[in-house]
């Protein structure tokens, strides 16, 4: 989005809500992404997922995403939401493996 005026009507504060990052988040986000620095992880990942994560470990805030594997190795304490089965999509289609219809089928 262009504006932050446009994300505001994307994403208006009666639907989300919205935190400032804490300190100690801050602080937790840079150890965590220099700790992933030294092992070698590559620069594609950006700071700001350490942000995510490290501000949900700091405010005990449940975190929803696909990339488990990343969350649950540096912020081990926080509660991980994510799909159960991954989704393939195809022709602008989605199929789940194992499963011969979709709820979602067509798109």
């Amino acid at each position: 989005m262009r504006r932050a005026h446009d994300l505001d009507e994307a994403l208006p504060t009666r639907l989300y809500q919205r935190e400032s990052l804490p300190w100690e988040a801050g602080f937790l986000a840079g150890k965590c992404f220099l700790k992933y620095r030294r092992r070698g992880g590559p620069r594609s990942s950006t700071l700001p997922d350490f942000y995510i994560g490290a501000h949900a470990a700091v405010g005990h805030l449940a975190l929803l995403t696909r990339d488990v594997a990343r969350y649950r190795s540096y912020f081990p304490t926080i509660e991980i939401l994510a799909p159960t089965e991954p989704q393939i999509r195809f022709d602008g289609r989605c199929w789940a493996p194992g499963h011969t219809e979709s709820p979602f089928w067509p798109l």
